[in-house]
């Protein structure tokens, strides 16, 4: 995947990793459970990357007008 493709929604990750884990403890895989720990734990990243960049876009639209913008020197 490259830097302009956007990923599936993250809580679709969790949510197929969950279902991923819970059938490879049904049939007692463990490869399949370890997959769908991994797939959990991207829509996790995914997620926290997602509040993080609505936090800074946040901070950066409450500065004050006339305030200069740190980034464009």
């Amino acid at each position: 995947m490259n830097s302009t493709e956007h990923k599936p929604p993250s809580l679709a990750d969790q949510v197929a990793g969950k279902i991923k884990r819970g059938i490879g403890e049904i049939v007692g895989s463990h490869e399949l459970q370890q997959e769908g720990v991994a797939q959990e734990y991207e829509g996790n990243a995914a997620r926290a990357e997602d509040a993080a960049r609505a936090a800074v876009e946040g901070l950066s639209s409450s500065r004050p007008k006339g305030t200069a913008d740190p980034d464009k020197g």
